[in-house]
């Protein structure tokens, strides 16, 4: 009996230690978060109460070639104020496992090579090209997938150097469709392989971004029952693979998806 009240005790202590473990962690994350916010948004907003000063007291003496100057950096400072916050909230839901998904029906094909075509423009100076060996039927957020492959693209443009090769590949194994981003970086040391899909993690120092975009990609690639990994890193640059699970529909032979 003894024995067995030990045993419940042991039991409570160690859920009690856990469940403190569990909350450390996520204040550590929350704090984590609001320093990111802190530090990320202080330069937008900065500029937005810049350019609102200066068109409060001087605007009379700014020419239209000013005006249209400032009036688009205020621009521009929204628009990072936006992918900032949007961000943070991905990120949340994320690590909440709670991200909103609304699946079609999509060719493997028309998703990687729409995507490869509208990214050529932030890959200019690269040679951004695609290979479809297997065309499948995807059920996926077609918006979701677009964001996960567009961060890997512009990750291979943002690591790689100038006009260095970018190849996109998209091939069915098993029950599995495959997307490969493969650049000619510098490559990422095999200890950092998981590390760089950890919240705030950065490939290089002085680089722009948030360290949020890996971890918002994985998350988004398991919501669907895929993954995303660094399938392969050396000296000749990195490898990122995209796992989709195929759409096997009984009546996909009837179906015409996009």
């Amino acid at each position: 009996m003894a024995d067995e009240t030990q045993n419940h005790i042991d039991g409570d202590r160690r859920t009690t230690q856990r469940r403190a473990a569990d909350q450390a962690v996520a204040e550590r994350s929350l704090d984590d978060m609001l320093d990111l916010m802190v530090h990320e948004l202080r330069n937008p907003i900065a500029v937005v109460k810049g350019f609102a000063s200066t068109f409060t007291h001087s605007i009379e003496k700014l020419d239209r070639e000013q005006l249209v100057t400032g009036a688009q950096a205020l621009l521009r400072a929204s628009d990072r104020l936006d992918a900032l916050l949007n961000s943070f909230a991905e990120a949340r839901s994320v690590e909440t496992e709670d991200v909103p998904l609304h699946r079609t029906d999509i060719l493997l094909s028309r998703l990687v090579s729409d995507t490869v075509e509208e990214q050529s423009v932030i890959a200019a100076g690269h040679s951004l090209s695609v290979t479809i060996h297997d065309d499948v039927l995807l059920h996926v957020d077609e918006v979701r997938i677009r964001q996960v492959l567009t961060n890997l693209i512009s990750n291979a443009v943002k690591y790689s150097p100038a006009r260095a090769p970018i190849e996109v590949t998209a091939s069915r194994h098993g029950d599995k469709a495959h997307i490969r981003v493969k650049d000619h970086g510098t490559g990422i040391p095999a200890e950092q392989a998981e590390w760089i899909f950890h919240k705030f993690s950065r490939f290089a120092e002085g680089v722009a971004g948030t360290g949020l975009g890996l971890y918002i990609a994985r998350g988004l690639a398991r919501a669907h029952g895929g993954n995303l990994l660094l399938s392969d890193s050396n000296a000749d640059g990195c490898t990122f693979l995209l796992e989709l699970p195929i759409h096997e529909s009984a009546s996909s032979q009837d179906h015409q998806p996009r």
